[in-house]
């Protein structure tokens, strides 16, 4: 594949081995192309930097077992574009074609994956071979004092400064903990060797294999070595589910094929240990392992953030794998820097599906509308509903939130507490509406674009899992049976009516003026919730009547 050089910029400033850009993009993975994509379609100044060859180069290498676990349906029924991209988990925003012009295949290869963001980065400006050796980043300022620039240095000598520092360089396994040295030889997913065409390796032949962790890196590493280890032994504390957190990183049961050889009695085993997290079993656990069960050890503890020099203060809230965030995910105590991509996902760990392509590619487009307002004079894109009586012009914007409902893929992937809303603002004359904006930071979104409507009245837009006080305050520990979803309710059809409903269902609601309570701020909030629907449309008639009236008590609420 040829790579481009950098396309020319009118805003580009070269001073010996220095040069300038408004945005500087610290990776080209698939956040990083996303900001590049929306970027060059705003007319923003940027420059992506990329230590590899290429872009993808998470997708060159994982996962070990080439096969991803990510959905690509290529048929949607004719239904809308957005609407398709609730079952196409790979596809960026904006682009000029989609995962399924590369493959058919509903779990595509990782090799695929590389060739699809290759063909979507050519003619975006990206910089290869350009590893990051340093960074200073700019303190944040005073208000209304003016910003400094960021410096970012790169191995050979040039240097670049920006405005805006965007860091979307994505994650990578967690080394073999120090202390597990001494049991001999010791593999992290990352880096036990690579099998040969006949799925052989001297390090796995005839061997027993001991895989500690019980994430989908194990379980899939457990697969892969299956026709070169004697026995795989996965030992680890007990999963977690996808199919009852809803959680897409919890582990899938596509890649749980040693527990149906465990059950047949085919060698492989599966150990279930109560400690809470893989980091803290004891050298003599690990030990014991070794002993009992194999002579080589590979540690899947899963994957982390953490990069020396660019993404180092770590939130002990997500197990140490993410940075803390600030605001639409920016970067602590750095003015204008921002993380981007799985990086967001410190913000809705095990919640929604932030740390992945489908639902980060909304995230970003979130984080540059708001940017673009703040800082550029780009306008983030609202619908106007002319209100020319309080009901009738509830009823046109009711309609809006029905169209959203049956077709808003950013809504449907970034589902939940920590994840987007549609923000319905009612003024004087008519209902602004604006699209996908992250739940945890709609006032940071609103003080930039609608200023003179923060304190007031609002209508949020959203979906959820399971009944709010039980789905949310629980957090995904329904695999235990703590919560309302286990696998026997899997086929209980006496839950298929409950109100509200377990499935994913569009909830919308009532957020009040802000208000003097007691001494401090706050806002009264009203929830509305439509039912479940299998198919996911919301176009039977029965499903249309229970939105538009959740809507309408939503839009009226503050009038009653």
């Amino acid at each position: 594949m040829q790579h481009l050089p950098m396309m020319p910029s009118k805003c580009n400033i070269t001073v010996g081995m220095t040069y300038h850009a408004d945005v500087v993009v610290v990776g080209a993975g698939p956040a990083g192309l996303q900001w590049a994509l929306l970027a060059g379609q705003a007319g923003i100044d940027y420059v992506v930097l990329e230590q590899a060859a290429g872009p993808g180069a998470f997708f060159g290498r994982y996962p070990r077992g080439r096969r991803l676990i990510s959905h690509n349906k290529c048929r949607s029924g004719g239904r809308s574009a957005d609407y398709a991209l609730r079952h196409d988990w790979h596809s960026l925003l904006n682009a000029s074609h989609s995962m399924c012009t590369v493959t058919a295949d509903y779990y595509p290869q990782a090799q695929q994956m590389v060739r699809y963001l290759s063909d979507i980065a050519v003619g975006l400006r990206v910089q290869y071979q350009s590893q990051v050796v340093g960074l200073e980043l700019a303190p944040t300022v005073r208000r209304g004092a003016q910003p400094r620039v960021h410096i970012v240095r790169l191995l050979g000598g040039r240097t670049w400064t920006c405005k805006h520092l965007v860091l979307a360089t994505g994650l990578q396994p967690k080394p073999v903990p120090a202390a597990w040295a001494a049991f001999g030889e010791s593999y992290s997913y990352g880096d036990f060797p690579a099998l040969d065409a006949s799925h052989r390796a001297p390090f796995c032949d005839d061997k027993e294999v001991v895989v500690i962790g019980t994430g989908n890196a194990a379980f899939e590493t457990a697969d892969l070595l299956r026709g070169c280890a004697s026995g795989v032994h996965v030992w680890g504390r007990r999963p977690k589910f996808s199919a009852l957190s809803h959680y897409p990183g919890a582990l899938r049961l596509q890649n749980m094929g040693l527990v149906d050889r465990y059950l047949l009695k085919s060698v492989d085993s599966f150990y279930a240990r109560p400690q809470s997290k893989v980091m803290n079993m004891t050298e003599e656990m690990v030990a014991t392992a070794r002993r009992e069960l194999g002579n080589v050890t590979i540690f899947c503890g899963g994957f982390t953030a953490k990069r020396s020099g660019l993404v180092e203060d770590m939130s002990e809230e997500t197990n140490g794998r993410f940075p803390r965030l600030g605001a639409m995910y920016a970067i602590p105590r750095a003015s204008n820097g921002w993380y981007a991509g799985s990086v967001m996902h410190a913000a809705d760990y095990r919640q929604s599906a932030g740390g992945f392509v489908h639902g980060f590619r909304y995230l970003v487009r979130a984080q540059t509308r708001f940017i673009f307002a703040r800082d550029f004079g780009v306008r983030w894109p609202a619908y106007t509903v002319i209100k020319p009586g309080g009901r009738m012009g509830a009823q046109d914007a009711a309609q809006l939130a029905l169209t959203r409902v049956q077709n808003s893929s950013g809504l449907y992937q970034m589902q939940g507490r920590s994840g987007l809303v549609d923000v319905i603002l009612p003024t004087k004359d008519a209902f602004f509406f604006l699209e996908e904006v992250p739940r945890l930071f709609v006032d940071e979104v609103l003080r930039v674009v609608a200023p003179l409507e923060l304190t007031q009245r609002r209508c949020e837009l959203r979906f959820a899992y399971g009944p709010l006080e039980v789905a949310e305050g629980v957090a995904w520990t329904f695999d235990g049976g703590n919560g309302p979803w286990t696998f026997d309710r899997l086929w209980d059809t006496s839950l298929e009516d409950q109100k509200p409903s377990l499935f994913l269902h569009p909830v919308f609601e009532s957020v009040g003026a802000l208000k003097n309570m007691g001494g401090s701020e706050k806002r009264k909030r009203r929830v509305f919730e439509a039912s479940e629907d299998i198919t996911t449309t919301w176009t039977g008639p029965k499903f249309v009547e229970e939105v538009l009236d959740c809507a309408m008590k939503c839009l009226l609420a503050g009038d009653e």
